[in-house]
């Protein structure tokens, strides 16, 4: 008979089977470079990569695409490109033609949720905004706090784009309190 593992969730080095008590956990094994052929050859139970690192190694078959709605909020501007140029550069009505507005709303209320919490790239921090329709905006944050483990906090809403920035700042506001 094959043998049942518990489901278990990987926080900071450590793996924690997703029912036992908070303090009992387990060494995780490292996994670099060569994690999509060690789970293939059963060494790690389970690995998380992007599909990228998938397409490379001719994997893609592998993957599944997680809904970023419903299992994991991206980084604050994820996927944004800024193009930066001196003022009065030859390049500058080139770069103010690619600026696209509704991008730039999303990213500055992304990034104002990342600045209010005094994060970085270690914050374990989610920021999503899209446009949903005419002016409206939907933002979802994410946070994962160090003084609440295995627990993540999330708040959603809608604005009108010039109101955007301040549903962010007191996204960040409530989420530290």
């Amino acid at each position: 008979a094959a043998a049942t593992r518990s489901p278990q969730v990987r926080l900071r080095g450590r793996v924690q089977p997703a029912n036992a008590a908070s303090t009992a956990t387990a060494a995780a094994p490292t996994c670099r470079g060569q994690s999509v052929t060690s789970r293939e050859a059963g060494e790690i139970p389970a690995v998380m990569v992007a599909a990228a690192g998938l397409a490379r190694l001719h994997r893609g078959h592998l993957g599944q695409v997680l809904d970023p709605h419903l299992e994991c909020t991206p980084a604050p501007a994820q996927g944004a490109i800024a193009l930066e140029v001196r003022v009065g550069a030859e390049l500058d009505g080139l770069a103010a033609a690619l600026d696209d507005p509704t991008t730039r709303v999303c990213v500055e209320s992304e990034r104002a949720v990342l600045g209010a919490m005094g994060g970085g790239c270690r914050l374990p921090l989610g920021a999503l905004a899209e446009a949903v329709g005419g002016d409206r905006f939907a933002l979802t944050v994410a946070w994962a706090s160090r003084e609440r483990p295995f627990q993540m906090l999330r708040k959603s809403g809608t604005a009108p784009g010039p109101e955007l920035l301040d549903l962010a700042l007191g996204f960040a506001t409530e989420l530290r309190t």
